[in-house]
């Protein structure tokens, strides 16, 4: 105890130190290269009443990707719907992910960040191709009419 109040005191100390000697000190806001990015996921049938949940977090990082500044939103619902399969379940999170996305990258390009398109990544590779028209699903008026 007494290690961790000594700390305190000269961290608190530097701190105070730091504020007389800067008396004058400007928050500075400028745009920079920040980018949306999110992730969704999705777990079939655990929810009562055989729903799903659905769930996803939203991140800025930089040009190349490299900066994680931390999640921005978080996301964690279960589905309205009863989903027919985990795919379904999939592309579910993805679309309620991608609306909020909507909203989020509107702040951002008002605040003066303009945004390139949107990253958007899934847990599943069948919902991403389904999305991506790289698989063909036999039932799409299902999957087409649950997320109207």
């Amino acid at each position: 105890m007494a290690k961790g109040a000594k700390a305190t005191e000269k961290a608190a100390r530097h701190f105070m130190n730091y504020a007389h000697s800067n008396p004058d000190a400007v928050i500075r806001f400028r745009a920079s290269d920040m980018r949306l990015t999110g992730d969704s996921d999705a777990a079939y049938l655990v929810a009562p009443e055989a729903r799903s949940r659905a769930g996803g977090y939203r991140y800025c990082t930089g040009k190349a990707g490299e900066q994680f500044s931390g999640p921005i939103h978080v996301m964690a619902k279960v589905t309205k719907n009863v989903m027919a399969s985990a795919m379904e379940a999939e592309i579910a999170a993805m679309f309620m992910s991608a609306r909020l996305m909507i909203e989020l990258r509107q702040a951002l390009e008002d605040m003066g960040h303009p945004q390139p398109p949107t990253v958007a990544r899934a847990g599943s590779e069948a919902g991403c191709g389904v999305l991506n028209g790289t698989m063909r699903q036999r039932r799409s008026k299902v999957v087409d009419m649950s997320l109207n």
